[in-house]
Parts: C-alpha cells; sequence; structure tokens
C-alpha cells in the first residue's frame, strides 16, 4: 500500500505511510490522514481504489482572445453612428445586436470553462 496511488472520494492520494493498532487504523497519504476504529477499517480500505501512480493530468489550453473583438468594437461603433442618422437601419442593427449577444455569451462560456480547468488542477 505504501507508495501506490489510489483515487478516493474522486480525489488521487498516494500512500506515505499506515499504522494499525488493537482499536485504530491510520492511512497518512500526500493529502489527508485517514483515521478510523477497526470497526470501521474494512470500509475504509475498500474507499482506495487502485489509481495509476500519477494522478491524471489535463492538457494545456491555450488561451485566445475573443477573436476579432476590436473589429467588433468598430462594427458596432459604426451601427451606433448609422442608427442615428437613418431610423430604417434599425432592422439590421437588432440582427447584428443579437449576432454580438451570441459572441458574449460564447466568450463567457470559454471563461467559465477555463476557471474550471483551473479548479480541476488546481
Amino acid at each position: 500500500m505504501v507508495g501506490n496511488s489510489f483515487l478516493v472520494n474522486a480525489t488521487h492520494h498516494k500512500v506515505a505511510s499506515f499504522r494499525i493498532s488493537e482499536d485504530r487504523l491510520l492511512i497518512a497519504t500526500d493529502k489527508k490522514i485517514f483515521e478510523v476504529d477497526t470497526v470501521n477499517a474494512l470500509k475504509l480500505i475498500e474507499s482506495f481504489l487502485p489509481a495509476d501512480n500519477d494522478p491524471p493530468t489535463i492538457p494545456a489550453v491555450e488561451i485566445k482572445a475573443l477573436a476579432g473583438a476590436g473589429e467588433i468594437k468598430d462594427i458596432i461603433m459604426d451601427n451606433i453612428r448609422q442608427l442615428k442618422g437613418n431610423p430604417a437601419f434599425i432592422p439590421q442593427a437588432q440582427a447584428i445586436n443579437e449576432s454580438v449577444k451570441v459572441l458574449v455569451d460564447v466568450a463567457k462560456t470559454e471563461v467559465q470553462m477555463l476557471d474550471l480547468m483551473h479548479k480541476i488542477r488546481s
């Protein structure tokens, strides 16, 4: 058991040492010290699922800025200028507005994904 890797409650642990006494079982890992009475020892040991010696890694993700963000800003500002000068442009501006909302939602999703990946790596 010592030196081996296990998954315990979906967390990767590497066992550093263990000790058994008359009434206690203690398992020390790189993440936590588990201690139970001998009555519950089997239940604890069964929760240690064999795993590879190296924890799973998540591939690095290249962080990119929203493609064409500067161009999108220019288009939006141009549309605002056209709206001021020509009210007939409103339907086209509304369609553009919907497209911009989709782009913003995509960017928010990318940020949430990166945040989740950061939490998983930590």
